[in-house]
């Protein structure tokens, strides 16, 4: 504890403490005291100064310092500092990378990291990317990631790579540990040298089915290996107006096809030189808000390039163009369209109906937690389908002209591997939201 210095006509005497405690606590309630200091100056003039009090290294995150003596019963004291020293490591840390080239000047296409080292159950270690040509003018920060394998979703391509470290740990004794990171990426011939998009109308009504339009400009030179394939992230299946595509480039129909969440559009020739395509096709939004994010693929390439917001201002709405359209209104059920595919399902190998999908529509919900269970009709659980995030989104095996993945099967077989006789089955698909779940019911029949 260091007193405050005295003004001209005062002194740290007058200044000072005669007494107080010290106590620590973990939680800011609860306080353990651990030392004290008393009768402050009896001993040397020099304490009026600074004093200290030692204790044995304790686990703390709160200090406090209660005073339990005075010079007298005017006195003034006055604490200028109050300063705490401890030992061992910090639980949190962070850590900010230079500006990587990764051994190759040229501008890249970054694909995903593998992050390898020791992280352990009670620990936590985060990282987050951005991405640039110069290392001064940098893109925003990615998302923080807690995965082994991250997929790089910053700006490409670019000739730089920057990331930031967060690690904590509540152990004394175990820390997070970052061995080393592979950078996945493809700095060969790209498929443009500049692709940016935009998307209007930039608000829309919830649940209804909508017309988009998907701006793309791309700058395309020599050095590129052109662009056979575009796939934009939608909502809900899309369908697409070929007939309505403007631009120039020839697209070709039995490449293009909508899947769930997916528009894939193929283009035969590639496109090899600068174009500007307006791209119209109806699908509709089921959350708050959606980025129709847009993956450009050369001729037999797996790597795709991430297409950029167009910078600027769109003229006809005066606001700044984004691939990014906001829903108007949240009057849309989060669970709907639940039923089974096929409603009676045979499953005896005969690779027909061997087993059921279970399709739904989901809304307004982002990574939630899905399950299906199984029941009997004597209420008995039979099968208990592993659990998925979920985003909002159509997930049904039919209709839509789309190529549409379900995330539920069931093949008739119990938790043990048992096959069930042939009868009636209830199953219960669950959304667990807060604050309450969102429960949906049915029947779904085995036959031989």
């Amino acid at each position: 504890m260091i007193t405050q210095p005295p003004g001209r006509s005062g002194s740290f005497e007058d200044n000072s403490l005669r007494g107080y405690d010290v106590l620590i606590s973990k939680d800011g309630v609860n306080y353990l005291a651990v030392g004290s200091r008393n009768q402050i100056g009896e001993e040397s003039q020099s304490d009026f100064l600074e004093t200290a009090v030692d204790f044995p290294t304790i686990i703390a995150r709160y200090v406090r310092m209660v005073v339990t003596e005075f010079a007298n019963r005017n006195a003034s004291p006055s604490v200028g500092e109050l300063e705490v020293f401890g030992e061992g490591f910090d639980r949190q840390g962070t850590y900010l990378s230079p500006a990587l080239d990764l051994g190759s000047s040229e501008r890249k296409n970054f694909d995903r990291v593998l992050r390898f080292g020791d992280v352990s159950v009670t620990a936590d270690m985060a990282i987050q990317f951005r991405s640039g040509d110069d290392g001064e003018n940098w893109s925003g920060w990615s998302a923080w990631s807690t995965a082994p394998e991250i997929e790089l979703t910053v700006p490409e391509p670019r000739r730089l790579l920057q990331f930031r470290l967060r690690m904590q740990t509540p152990d004394s004794f175990v820390s997070p540990q970052l061995d080393s990171l592979v950078v996945l990426y493809d700095d060969g011939s790209l498929p443009a040298s500049v692709a940016m998009a935009s998307i209007v109308p930039p608000r829309v009504s919830i649940g209804v089915d909508t017309t988009f339009t998907y701006s793309l400009g791309l700058e395309v030179g020599a050095q590129n290996s052109g662009i056979d394939r575009l796939i934009i992230l939608t909502p809900w299946p899309a369908q697409l107006d070929i007939a309505g595509i403007s631009g120039g480039a020839t697209i070709a129909a039995e490449g293009t096809y909508a899947t769930g969440d997916s528009l894939v559009i193929a283009f035969d020739p590639p496109i090899t030189s600068d174009a500007q395509l307006e791209i119209p096709f109806t699908s509709r939004l089921l959350s708050a808000s959606h980025t129709f994010q847009g993956f450009l693929f050369a001729p037999d390439a797996d790597d795709a390039l991430s297409v950029q917001p167009r910078e600027g201002e769109d003229p006809l709405t005066a606001l700044p163009y984004s691939v990014v359209s906001e829903a108007t209104s949240f009057d849309f059920p989060i669970l709907q369209n639940v039923r089974p595919y096929p409603a009676v399902f045979t499953p005896n190998n005969d690779g027909v109906n061997d087993r059921v999908g279970f399709g739904f529509t989901l809304g307004r919900v982002s990574a939630a937690p899905a399950r299906v269970e199984i029941y009997g009709l004597g209420g008995n659980l039979v099968r208990a389908l592993s659990e998925q995030r979920l985003d909002a989104g159509f997930y049904a095996p039919v209709g839509l002209g789309a190529r549409v993945e379900v995330p539920f099967f069931w093949d008739g077989r119990a938790q043990g591997g048992d096959m069930q006789p042939p009868g009636l089955y209830l199953y219960r698909l669950i959304i667990d939201i807060e604050p309450d779940a969102v429960v949906a019911t049915g029947v779904v029949g085995i036959a031989y």
